[in-house]
């Protein structure tokens, strides 16, 4: 039985900011209240082992917590952990994560007194985060099912719901790029630093940055998401496009929840797409991902002919995208795909449906939702907003509408943290 990936994930609201049409000023970043957990979980929490703890500055570890095995290799914490309650999990991701950021203790031992102060600091506030990503991401695996679904559900089906929350959330930590435990971070950032990080990206990739008025950068961010480097879990819009515009000189910073890779391997063969590569094995089919790279999109028709038509970025006209197959399914590039390079596969940048699940709207595509649902109370029209921006580009309506769009993956971004 499988409560859990029934229904749509929910997301914490955005703090990116909402997008304004020049000349009215930009719209300050809505605040985000940061999801916390309590300590002995959801309303029909089963009463199994551990205590109430805080996590952060001055917290403390359940009175009984029970024995558990130390992580494995790659690991932040042990999946057995997943067995215990919240508070014991989210205090033992919290030792271990500030256990696996210290230094040797040879090493600390030869530093100034001041300085072993700041890497006990430093390791203690990582693990305080990897606390708070656990927070975070139990929430979203207990909101795939609705409320009022819940209130239908015998006492039987809510402790499993609740198992499975604490199972995947475990799960989703140790992929080692949770929001907040990896090296990107750019939530502590002014717009001033955020601008200038993600343009040398997009010169790093080889992108040519445009500084006319309101001519769009795009970046595409896999793997990020609310700011911080994600798991990158399959079917979500986890992942972040940026536009970066100067308007009337002054740098603006726009961000968007996007998906930069196909929405599941099931919808990719409902609709037809994908291809089939000549391994060494034999004829493998996988869904495409667009490479990591810059490339020139131009403004044009979206599925033309079909009743979801509409204008976007797209592949042609532009340079060839270059895309391959997932063949191991991880949704994510690995060098050993690299070798089978597809192009002129529709690899666009367009609208998508709500930000509950991506579904059939990307087989490979770059996707950015219309408007929010679960926690996202933003209000915003995601797509709307973006295309409004198109637009406004000095190229649109004209021969040369072409706009750069580049893709990195977090994991390859310049770290944002010292605490390495």
């Amino acid at each position: 039985m499988n409560l859990i990936d029934g229904g749509g994930s929910s997301k914490s609201t955005s703090t990116a900011k909402a997008y304004s049409p020049p000349p009215k000023p930009a719209a300050p970043p809505p605040s985000t209240p940061k999801a916390t957990v309590p300590d002995k979980g959801d309303h029909f929490q089963a009463k199994s082992g551990g205590g109430g703890s805080t996590h952060g500055t001055g917290s403390t570890a359940p009175k009984t917590q029970p024995s558990l095995p130390p992580p494995g290799a790659g690991q932040v914490v042990n999946p057995a952990v997943a067995t215990q309650s919240p508070a014991v999990i989210r205090e033992e991701i919290r030792r271990n994560a500030t256990q696996q950021a210290l230094p040797p203790a040879s090493v600390i031992r030869h530093l100034p007194p001041e300085d072993q102060g700041d890497v006990y600091a430093s390791a203690a506030a990582r693990g305080d985060r990897a606390a708070e990503a656990f927070d975070r991401i139990y929430q979203e695996e207990l909101n795939r099912v609705s409320p009022e679904m819940k209130q239908r559900l015998p006492p039987e089906d809510l402790v499993a719901i609740e198992r499975e929350a604490r199972e995947h959330a475990v799960e989703r930590i140790n992929l080692g790029h949770v929001g907040g435990t990896g090296n990107v971070d750019l939530n502590s950032m002014t717009e001033g630093e955020k601008f200038n990080y993600l343009r040398d990206l997009i010169e790093d990739s080889g992108g040519t940055f445009r500084t006319d008025d309101n001519a769009m950068n795009v970046i595409g961010l896999r793997g990020l998401e609310n700011g911080v480097d994600g798991d990158n879990a399959a079917n979500e819009y986890n992942d972040t496009v940026f536009v970066l515009r100067y308007e009337d000189g002054e740098p603006q910073v726009y961000e968007f929840p996007a998906t930069t890779d196909y929405g599941s391997t099931e919808d990719t063969k409902d609709v037809g797409d994908g291809v089939t590569a000549q391994t060494p094995d034999g004829p493998q089919w996988a869904p495409l991902l667009m490479a990591e790279g810059s490339y020139m999109m131009n403004i044009g028709t979206h599925a033309a002919g079909q009743p979801w038509a509409h204008e976007a970025l797209r592949e042609a006209g532009g340079s060839l995208v270059t895309s391959v197959p997932d063949l191991n399914g991880n949704h994510r590039v690995d060098p050993e795909e690299m070798q089978y390079q597809y192009h002129d596969q529709g690899i666009n940048v367009h609208g998508g449906g709500t930000s509950d699940t991506v579904g059939q709207w990307s087989t490979g595509c770059q996707v950015i939702p219309r408007e929010p649902s679960g926690g996202d109370d933003s209000g915003r029209l995601y797509w709307d907003d973006f295309h409004t921006m198109m637009t406004e580009d000095p190229v649109y309506g004209t021969t040369l509408d072409l706009i750069p769009y580049t893709l990195v993956d977090v994991q390859n971004a310049p770290s944002t943290t010292t605490d390495q």
